[in-house]
């Protein structure tokens, strides 16, 4: 060190990085050489001190920007898990297996009653000759069990 020029080696060792690190950070304008490879060793030092205290400024502003969103994002959750409870108070939201369940019976009961149909039919449509007569009694068992299905939904 030659009254406090030192080279991009020298200057390297003193802030504990590389020299191509130094060489990045002279491209990037933190770091001003006053010749090829050479530093004002006092003025540089000064120079990589403000540039990591700004990076730390940086993180630590990133960091809070990051807790706040982090916040906002639990109090947004929390207000939606709000609304689902009072909602299935209020009796407008059905738990999915529960309505799995209940959609589960209905198409068990509507199968067995349109399959019913036929049987209830069939006797008395053998014993009759109008087609018409047996297309009644047909349209009238279906609207029969479709009545019943739709009193189960109440």
């Amino acid at each position: 060190m030659d009254n406090g020029i030192v080279s991009t080696g020298e200057l390297a060792r003193m802030v504990g990085i590389t020299t191509r690190r130094i060489q990045q950070l002279t491209k990037e304008g933190v770091l001003k050489n006053i010749g090829r490879g050479k530093y004002d060793a006092a003025e540089a030092i000064q120079a990589y001190l403000a540039y990591q205290i700004e990076l730390e400024r940086k993180r630590y502003n990133d960091d809070d920007m990051k807790i706040a969103e982090a916040k906002r994002i639990q109090e947004v959750a929390e207000a939606k898990l709000k609304v689902i409870k009072l909602k299935k108070e209020e009796g407008k939201l059905v738990d999915r297996e529960e309505f799995e369940r209940m959609l589960e019976n209905a198409i068990y009961n509507a199968k067995n009653k349109l399959l019913a149909i036929p049987v209830k039919v069939s006797a008395r449509a053998a014993a009759t000759k109008d087609p018409r007569k047996i297309k009644v009694m047909i349209e009238g068992a279906i609207y029969e069990a479709l009545s019943e299905l739709s009193g189960m939904a109440k």
